[in-house]
């Protein structure tokens, strides 16, 4: 499966911001890492994150976290989301999640921002 994402714009903030809500199915990471470019905002202000269909992996655990992306204009609009995976019957195994293991996990984001 493709990436894949939806957007709708949920609010407008009194100080022009938007809340924006986000749907990602078929996450594509790169070393436990995808950048998701929220279209409808120019810049992200903050941003959580939702698991709406959790990965299941026999014998594994998955962590997710979303941050907002920093440094480059080109990336203002876009939200980092890690994820990393531990196999439980081993000790100390935290390491990048790849795309196989999230390849079932649908995620919402939501923003607020410009």
């Amino acid at each position: 499966m493709a990436q894949a994402q939806t957007e709708k714009v949920l609010n407008r903030l009194a100080d022009g911001k938007k809340e924006v809500q986000c749907d990602v199915t078929g996450l594509v990471l790169s070393s436990g890492v995808a950048t998701i470019r929220l279209n409808t905002l120019k810049e992200v202000g903050d941003a959580t994150l939702e698991i709406i269909t959790p990965a299941q992996v026999a014998d594994k655990v998955l962590e997710y976290k979303v941050e907002t992306v920093t440094g480059s204009a080109a990336v203002k609009n876009g939200v980092k989301i890690t994820a990393k995976i531990m196999q439980l019957s081993a000790t100390n195994t935290w390491g990048n999640a790849a795309t196989a293991d999230v390849a079932a996990a649908a995620f919402r984001i939501r923003a607020i921002g410009l």
